[in-house]
């Protein structure tokens, strides 16, 4: 049962999709070609590499989901919509397990270049200090709760493990991508009280990352924006992710 809790909530930010030349490429520009049959073996891949110029394609964590996710396609033909989703729909689920989730994790919580390889870094506040090593990083699960288990190291504990709780959607509640955790991280108090506030948002925004990745190469909205997560659950031993269109609102041609 999780104590104090704070409620969090998935951060979409909104992003504008430019042309070649500079121009804004509006969602009713690309809706159009889509209902005229323009949207062609030409059109499409200009479109695509617009996104990938952008960079929204093209971090190695974003090539480990999209491997993860051709694993799955190949597996299971016809599991996940591969493009084009109305506002607001959704694709099937996601499900990742175990090893892969734990990989996904360190890849987002390593640098920014999301190589899962790269060494330990330091969380730094003025004089203070502390290592989190990925490598030590793993993620457990149960059903509506995702522990997020960091490895740190500093002068006052030396090697120890941190734990922040999060209570996320399960079998029988849907919570969309909405988790509460508690006030302060498990583990050591010296760490928990210097460190909480930033080892909270250290291990969210990387299972944000790791969900954003995985729908990202779920397929695209009619904007040939890529999918963003809509809904999350947990349970023993792996986390589903629920690919989602974005609404009408907050559509990047809109």
């Amino acid at each position: 049962m999780l104590g104090d809790q704070v409620p969090i909530d998935a951060d979409g930010t909104k992003r504008k999709l430019l042309a070649a030349d500079g121009r804004r490429l509006t969602g009713a520009a690309v809706a159009q070609m889509i209902r005229r049959g323009t949207m062609d073996a030409f059109a499409r891949p200009r479109l695509e590499r617009l996104l990938a110029e952008r960079g929204e394609l093209a971090t190695a964590l974003d090539a480990r989901c999209a491997r993860l996710l051709k694993q799955l396609r190949d597996q299971c033909p016809g599991a996940i919509a591969p493009r084009d989703l109305d506002p607001g729909a959704t694709a099937d689920p996601v499900v990742v397990r175990g090893d892969d989730l734990d990989r996904l994790l360190r890849a987002a919580l390593a640098s920014d270049d999301g190589d899962d390889d790269a060494g330990p870094f330091l969380l730094a506040d003025g004089e203070s200090a502390l290592l989190v090593d990925p490598a030590r990083s793993r993620v457990l699960t149960a059903d509506g709760l995702v522990l997020v288990v960091l490895g740190v190291d500093c002068d006052q504990t030396g090697p120890v493990e941190v734990t922040v709780p999060f209570a996320v959607g399960g079998e029988q509640r849907d919570a969309g991508m909405i988790a509460t955790t508690e006030a302060r991280p498990r583990g050591p108090a010296v760490l928990a009280e210097r460190w909480g506030e930033a080892l909270i948002a250290l291990a969210w925004e990387a299972l944000v990352s790791v969900f954003a990745g995985l729908t990202r190469h779920a397929g695209t909205d009619l904007d040939v924006a890529p999918l963003i997560p809509g809904a999350m659950q947990a349970a023993k031993g792996s986390i589903t992710v629920v690919p989602q269109a974005r609404h009408p609102a907050d559509r990047l041609g809109g």
